[in-house]
Parts: structure tokens; C-alpha cells; sequence
């Protein structure tokens, strides 16, 4: 019997399958030759056009006044990460060594009709002769705490300017596809990519600690 969960991932696993070659190392000089990488770039390359980019950062700075407590915002969508990005800074706890930020990301893809949501605290120590140490964070993947009222409203906000696009929940975005490489994807050991890292951007997310 074939489940609807089974049916979602079906359908993400063939946009997947659409762009990447699957089963080829991103070091192999194949790689580059599949369309689909040509399709990739292509669209990456778009998403930061005069026009749709403006869409985004209106977006987001739009967004980012519905409740107040916003510290800071960002858009800013590297050109290889396939999808548009942005984060509010929501918290930030200072003392003399450390460091406590609480941060909430969105990210649309431009591969696939697919948008998530996710929160992060952050802990660094800045140690005197020592520098910077950045511990890895902590991942809210659902509306839960300080981000309750964010992921909501982010929902909303996002599907009314991006007719269509789908929330791709955490239990998605951690699968990993058997012999997906992705270019730049930051990985364990050999571990195959992510689908957060085919369709949203190369961070490692789905190895952090979870809440929710």
C-alpha cells in the first residue's frame, strides 16, 4: 500500500532525479555535463534578475515588520545556492566571551515549487589569544518558542507571493538520496546529499541537534 507520505517523496525524489545526475560524483567531469547542471545554473543565475530578486527582498522586508522584535533581516541569496534565502535575527545575548543568537531562515527553492522554514540558536566564545570557537546550533523545525508566531506568518507571506509552492517539512528535507551529489554540499564522512541540499542550499542542517 502506498502511503501518502510515500507519494510526497515520490514526487520529490523526480524533481530530484530532474536536474541531477544521480549515481555520479560532483567530482567527476561527467557531472557538469548533464543538462540538468546546465538547468541549475541557469536558474540560479535568473533568481537574481532585477525583477524577481526585488520580489524576494520586498518580500522580505515587508515581512520582517508584521511583529516587532526584529533585530536585523537579510535576503541576500548566493548565486549557487538554488533558492532565494533570508533570516531574521530575533535575539542576540551578549557577554563578555559569548555569544546567543536565535535566528529564523526561509528559503524558496528555484528548482522545484518548495519553500521550508527553520529556526536556529547560535552559541559562540570569543576566548582572549584563543579567537573564535562557534559551536554548531541548534534546529527548530517546528513553530515552537520565540518562533511560533514567525513560522506562521511566513507561511502565509510566502505562498500568497509564490502561488503554489508546497512547505517542506524537516522529515523531508533530512532524507538523504542514495548517490546524490551536490555541488558544494557540506557532508559527513561519505554521507549522500540531502534533500535540503538539492533544492534549498549546501549548510549541513539535517546533522543538527533537533527541537519540535
Amino acid at each position: 500500500m502506498v502511503t501518502t507520505d510515500n507519494m510526497n517523496y515520490i514526487e520529490i525524489f523526480e524533481q530530484i532525479n530532474k536536474y541531477y545526475p544521480i549515481g555520479i560524483d560532483r567530482f567527476d567531469n561527467v557531472y557538469n555535463e548533464y543538462e540538468g547542471i546546465d538547468r541549475i545554473h541557469e536558474l540560479c543565475q535568473k533568481k537574481l534578475e532585477k525583477s524577481p530578486y526585488k520580489r524576494w527582498k520586498n518580500l522580505v522586508e515587508e515581512t520582517s515588520k508584521v511583529h516587532a522584535g526584529v533585530i536585523s533581516f537579510d535576503y541576500e541569496s548566493p548565486l549557487f545556492y538554488q533558492s532565494y534565502c533570508g533570516h531574521y535575527l530575533l535575539h542576540r545575548e551578549k557577554t563578555e566571551i559569548m555569544t546567543y543568537e536565535r535566528e529564523i531562515h526561509f528559503h524558496v527553492s528555484v528548482l522545484a515549487p518548495y519553500y521550508t522554514i527553520y529556526g536556529l540558536d547560535k552559541v559562540s566564545l570569543t576566548i582572549k589569544n584563543q579567537g573564535r570557537c562557534t559551536f554548531q546550533p541548534l534546529l527548530y523545525v517546528s513553530p515552537i518558542n520565540i518562533y511560533e508566531k514567525w513560522f506562521g506568518t511566513l507561511r502565509e507571506k510566502i505562498e500568497a507571493q509564490y502561488k503554489g509552492f508546497e512547505f517542506l517539512e524537516h522529515m523531508f528535507l533530512k532524507k538523504r538520496v542514495k548517490s546524490l551529489s551536490v555541488i558544494n554540499a557540506k557532508i559527513k564522512d561519505a554521507q549522500d546529499a540531502s534533500v535540503f541540499q538539492a533544492f534549498f542550499a549546501p549548510d549541513d542542517i539535517t546533522n543538527y541537534q533537533t527541537v519540535g
